[in-house]
């Protein structure tokens, strides 16, 4: 029986992939956490609690680990001063990065393979506070560390922007409310901009798979399906759920005069200049992974039978109805909507 350790567990990517580990698999696990996050979840799992920004995430050091699967990693002072105190301990680390640490302003509108130019870091970077300060730099230098410790069995899996239940972001889920909810849906420049998501139940099948692989490649960008346009994924959401929205253009013009912000006001949609960003090739995670991965329209159907049944929340990001309404009046008013 394995005995592996969840650096997180209990919030999004963690909660899917301790579900699959329960269901699926014969494990010995713990998890390591501050045990403030669904801390009712779980009650005959072993917990470790305590702060990995601290000095307890020398508590992972004092035993050893089949593997450790780490989700929670937003700060690089801390796996340094862990990776040390590991060796000898682990036999393999499941490091969870993002596809944000490739440098986009040098890859720009090139489809990213795993070996490509990252972002450079400072020192001063690796200390700033919050979890998405830096957030790029700092998983790159998570990387890094791994990447330079030799005795250590790595995999770094690096997802685009993860998708599905449990996301306390919303922002996928935001596009699924509005198409689930309304006749007219806000469609960012003819819907062209083109990048491809994560499933997180294929990124949790995925870290379930590596537990087991006697040799795995040290990097994936994992990616659930090959680029997509945007309008293509939304068109794919209403067939999944049976609707038939009207999905109405918003120029970049449109954006501005209307102080419009991408990704803010419009979740997932990165920026109004059609620039292509985060497009990972999925030839290595298909080469090793085919069996993990769903597709589009099936993710999409899963999420909804997921929502049916536990409810539809009106979604915590992304603008109001009521200021989407009033965008939808000014665009349907010829007047009020500039060429």
């Amino acid at each position: 029986m394995k005995k592996i350790l969840l650096l997180g567990g209990t919030r999004f990517i963690g909660r899917v992939l301790m579900e699959q580990l329960l269901e699926n698999g014969d494990y010995n696990i713990s998890l390591f956490s501050r045990g403030q996050t669904n801390a009712e979840l779980y009650p005959d799992i072993r917990r470790i609690t305590g702060d990995r920004t601290t000095d307890d995430v020398l508590k992972i050091a004092e035993e050893d680990w089949d593997v450790i699967v780490d989700i929670s990693c937003y700060f690089p002072l801390s796996l340094r001063q862990l990776l040390p105190a590991l060796e000898g301990k682990v036999g393999r680390y499941v490091f969870i990065s993002t596809g944000s640490v490739f440098d986009l302003d040098k890859l720009q509108n090139k489809v990213l393979e795993e070996n490509m130019v990252q972002l450079a870091f400072t020192e001063e970077q690796l200390r700033a506070e919050g979890e998405y300060v830096h957030y790029g730099q700092k998983k790159a230098a998570c990387e890094a560390m791994l990447m330079s410790a030799d005795w250590l069995d790595k995999v770094i899996l690096r997802p685009s922007i993860v998708y599905g239940r449990y996301d306390y972001t919303d922002r996928f889920y935001y596009w699924l409310h509005r198409i689930h909810t309304q006749e007219m849906v806000l469609l960012p420049i003819e819907g062209t901009e083109s990048i491809n998501l994560t499933y997180v139940d294929d990124l949790a099948n995925i870290i379930r798979k590596v537990l087991e692989m006697k040799k795995a490649e040290t990097a994936y960008n994992v990616a659930t399906y090959d680029v997509m346009p945007f309008s293509q994924k939304l068109e794919s959401i209403a067939f999944a759920l049976g609707k038939e929205p009207t999905f109405l253009n918003v120029s970049k013009g449109f954006a501005e005069t209307q102080n419009i912000e991408a990704f803010k006001d419009l979740p997932i949609v990165t920026n109004f200049d059609g620039r292509h960003i985060i497009q990972f090739s999925t030839a290595k995670v298909r080469r090793d992974f085919e069996d993990c991965l769903t597709p589009f329209k099936q993710s999409v159907k899963e999420m909804a039978d997921f929502y049916n049944k536990h409810g539809w929340h009106v979604p915590t990001t992304g603008m109001s109805l009521e200021r989407e309404h009033q965008l939808i009046n000014a665009i349907t008013s010829p007047d009020n909507y500039p060429a």
